[in-house]
Parts: structure tokens; sequence; C-alpha cells
């Protein structure tokens, strides 16, 4: 399973699983991943392949979770959907010296590009091995 690390006090680490936080992902949101038509065709095929527990699980399996973070829609709302401490620590590890105090508003205005540093943070906060990541194409 993939996590992103959070911290909720100084003392007192817990892990987010990415996968619960793409649970909370809207439908449209995994059908923009999977593909309509690709959803559409499963549920013809079988309607328990259509549920959206099925469809986040195929999501994993076609995208790796850096690929699904580089999208600004997908990415913002997972990342508006982390609870409010999780928010904080990544929005402090992404831009420690943000005078922003809306943790959810810095996680916003980032932009996660390739390889860049702030895409290794979050990777480094996941602790995902180096043969999980995929390139894009």
């Amino acid at each position: 399973m993939h996590g992103v690390r959070a911290m909720t006090t100084p003392t007192t680490e817990r892990n987010v699983d990415f996968e619960e936080l793409l649970a909370r992902c809207d439908e449209t949101d995994i059908q923009q991943l999977v593909g309509g038509h690709a959803v559409r065709l499963l549920r013809a095929l079988d309607p328990n392949l259509g549920l959206p527990s099925s469809l986040q699980r195929l999501c994993l399996q076609l995208h790796s979770p850096e690929s699904i973070l580089r999208n600004k829609k997908i990415r913002q709302s997972l990342l508006q959907s982390l609870r409010q401490e999780d928010a904080a620590s990544l929005a402090n590890l992404i831009a420690p010296n943000s005078p922003q105090p809306d943790p959810y508003i810095v996680l916003e205005k980032v932009a996660i590009q390739k390889n860049s540093s702030k895409e290794r943070v979050k990777n480094r906060r996941r602790r995902l091995p180096q043969r999980q990541r995929i390139r894009e194409q």
C-alpha cells in the first residue's frame, strides 16, 4: 500500500494511506483516470467491476500515485480531502516558509512536475521505492 506519511503532533506520526485518500475522490475523477469508455465496458461485463472500490484498485494498477498527483484537478480533489493536520504537515514540508496560514491554499498553489523537488518530497513522505515510479508518456 502507498501511504502519505503525516505528523499529527510533534511527537506522534501516523500514515495516511494513498488508497484511502483515493477512495475519497469522486467518481468523475476516477472515471477520468480509468477512462469513461472502459468504465462503461467494465460495468456492462460485470456490475461489480464498476463499483467504486473496484475502479479505485484498477486506477492504481493503471497509474502510479505520482502520475495521479501530477493531474492538477485530481490532485486538488485529493488534497482537499486531507484532514487538517495532514494538510498542515504536507504544506509545511512542501512550502516550509509560506506565510499562508491555510494549508489547503498552500497545497492548491503548488505545481507538481515530474522529478521536481516537491514531487520528491511527496514520494519520500509516502516511502515509495524507485521501481514503482513510472515515466509519463
